[in-house]
């Protein structure tokens, strides 16, 4: 029997639905403010797997699309939601831009917070695609290994990663766990990419609004990472760059929303 769960957490009594998707390295619990700040909606914030309380048998089977659309309709069905709204951080954003391809008929608003996704990054295509370089990736990430404390030294050494940059991945993969878990991660969503022209077809034909905020001082998901969509989809979208950086993004982004509603 598989071992596959997408658990959710609920918040707020609000008449209309809301899905969100965490970034990495949190869980859903973190989208909790967004009932106060966002009083028209009951929240469903979704653990993505590998973290919070949803459960995937093998990272290296990883999720594809049709495999999400069930998990998606899945839960829609049990909540009895017909239509509903979007909003995803980091990681999360490409996995709601996802989400917005397989559902977009029945959503009005997409909320993208420094979205991953937009801009291709080719070490996570070659970490996960690549046989070889997919063994470095195990190897660099394993529990036992100390190939990871060794790689950022030469990265460091040879001014191949910045350093603020650098102190994000240390913390991100301090531990022998939390290396398991980008491994992890990294494996199972690798096949769930955005289609940005299915996106700008599917946002031509329903209309939805499409909000993108950054960070000016994010060394993760730059803001200049947007300008693939934000060309693309035009006068269909809006972008706000906030002062501050990648963690604090979602922060800023939810006192905004706060402030505004009061």
């Amino acid at each position: 029997m598989e071992r596959i769960h997408l658990h959710c957490n609920v918040f707020g009594s609000g008449s209309r639905a809301l899905l969100a998707f965490h970034g990495f390295g949190q869980e859903s619990s973190c989208f909790m403010p967004l009932a106060t700040a966002l009083p028209d909606y009951t929240v469903y914030a979704v653990d993505l797997f590998f973290h919070g309380q949803s459960l995937w048998h093998h990272p290296l089977q990883p999720v594809t699309r049709t495999k999400w659309k069930q998990l998606i309709s899945e839960l829609l069905e049990h909540h009895h939601i017909e239509e509903f709204d979007l909003i995803g951080f980091s990681m999360g954003g490409r996995i709601a831009l996802v989400t917005y391809e397989l559902f977009a008929d029945c959503i009005k608003q997409l909320w993208l917070l420094a979205p991953d996704g937009i801009k291709s990054n080719a070490w996570y295509r070659l970490a996960t695609r690549s046989r070889l370089l997919h063994g470095l990736f195990r190897y660099i990430t394993s529990e036992k290994s100390n190939a990871f404390h060794h790689s950022m030294k030469v990265l460091h050494r040879y001014k191949l990663l910045s350093p603020t940059l650098a102190k994000i991945v240390s913390q991100q993969m301090r531990t022998p766990e939390l290396r398991k878990r980008v491994y992890n991660t990294w494996m199972v969503y690798r096949h769930l990419e955005p289609d940005l022209q299915a996106i700008y077809k599917a946002a031509l034909q329903f209309g939805p609004k499409i909000m993108i905020a950054t960070g000016s001082y994010d060394r993760i998901i730059r803001p200049h990472y947007m300008k693939r969509l934000t060309r693309l989809l035009s006068n269909l979208c809006v972008h706000k760059v906030f002062p501050c950086g990648h963690q604090d993004l979602l922060q800023v982004w939810l006192n905004e929303v706060s402030a505004a509603n009061k």
